[in-house]
């Protein structure tokens, strides 16, 4: 399998900014940290400024999987037809994390800090637009893309499977961009991403049944 160290040093520097960030400013935290947010992005959930340290640590648990996961799958050599995107896609990630976890702290201390419930559904528009464009572009692996039965059985429901995934992830983006301007925005994101998700998974096995039929 081709190289993919640039990705993952690249990541592992990025993961290392949420945990820089807590250190500096862990004086002026607060005792309790927003944790979890709802779709409608109310907090649902608080930590200790203490325990908040596990959460700054989950960009470089991301790079630790993304680097493991091409070396263990089954089908490894086909990472190396889609490697640009796979390495990209952790990159994407890690910086994901560390607006999410980052905003959440500074907006703890400062003012006029975009609020994580603001900024989430224009970095999912982001995230899934960029998926989307290059999930058509993937080929068959055991732990990477759209992993139904029928798509690990054949390499044409593959392929088809995941050529319309990138039409509804691209959607589901467009959606998530919309959904940052509407005052229920938690709930059309939420529609979208499972649309997402729920008709490629169908499709697949229709696109299973036509390859077999007779």
């Amino acid at each position: 399998m081709k190289k993919i160290e640039k990705p993952f040093f690249i990541s592992l520097l990025l993961s290392c900014i949420p945990i820089l960030l807590y250190f500096m400013f862990y004086p002026l935290l607060p005792s309790q940290i927003p944790s979890s947010f709802s779709f409608s992005g109310e907090v649902t959930g608080y930590t200790s400024r203490g325990s908040y340290l596990f959460l700054t640590l989950l960009p470089f648990f991301i790079t630790i999987v993304f680097a493991v996961a091409p070396r263990i799958d089954p089908k490894m050599q086909n990472y190396d037809k889609f490697l640009p995107f796979y390495g990209k896609f952790q990159v994407f990630m890690v910086v994901f994390m560390d607006i999410i976890i980052g905003l959440t702290m500074l907006q703890c201390i400062f003012d006029n800090v975009p609020t994580v419930s603001k900024v989430t559904p224009i970095l999912l528009g982001c995230l899934f637009i960029f998926i989307g464009n290059y999930l058509p572009k993937t080929k068959q692996t055991f732990t990477f893309g759209i992993k139904t039965p029928w798509t690990l059985s054949s390499e044409l429901v593959w392929y088809k499977t995941h050529r319309i995934a990138g039409y509804s992830f691209m959607f589901a983006g467009i959606c998530s961009f919309i959904s940052a301007l509407l005052p229920a925005a938690g709930y059309l994101m939420l529609v979208a991403i499972l649309l997402a998700v729920l008709i490629p998974t169908i499709m697949s096995y229709v696109y299973y049944k036509q390859e077999n039929q007779g």
